[in-house]
């Protein structure tokens, strides 16, 4: 393609074909925002000419947002042998010298008077009903995350691992 093209008429079709992108952007603009890639593959979305950062596969600056049309799920793709499924971590930011962030869980807000979202955590099923998951409360003594409250599957008991119930 010239250099000089400004505009193009139709689609472009690049089936069975790269695009090289060396160090530039996919961006509406033009400017150094949207979506950047690094050399070993790793995708940066951002907005307002954002300094991309590549410290996994996708790096985002700015929110993401679902449309309210459907209900999302955010999962590892199930293993197809007995291979062991893989955890899923949602962590909060750290710091190098000022507090960690929290990490906050929000269910929906509701105008009017209907009623607002509930937060509902739910643990893992056995499929054959004898080992489901627990649900379990963890902070930390010391330098290790504890357990200090469990909900137990197969009869909903709740028992205080460590510490008082207050």
């Amino acid at each position: 393609l010239a250099a000089s093209l400004s505009t193009m008429a139709s689609d472009l079709d690049m089936a069975n074909y790269d695009i090289k992108l060396g160090t530039g952007w996919i961006s509406y603009t033009g400017t150094h925002e949207g979506i950047n890639i690094d050399n070993a593959g790793k995708v940066f979305v951002g907005e307002d000419t954002p300094t991309a950062v590549f410290a996994e596969a996708l790096n985002v600056k700015g929110s993401i947002r679902f449309l309210n049309t459907d209900a999302p799920t955010i999962k590892p793709t199930a293993s197809t042998s007995s291979a062991v499924g893989q955890p899923l971590t949602i962590a909060s930011g750290s710091s190098a010298s000022g507090a960690a962030g929290n990490l906050n869980l929000t269910a929906g807000t509701a105008s009017g008077n209907a009623a607002g979202g509930d937060v509902i955590i739910t643990a893992g099923r056995d499929t054959s009903g004898t080992a489901d998951g627990d649900i379990q409360l963890k902070t930390y003594i010391g330098g290790t995350a504890t357990t200090g409250l469990t909900v137990a599957a197969e009869g909903q008991n709740v028992t205080v691992d460590t510490g008082n119930l207050v």
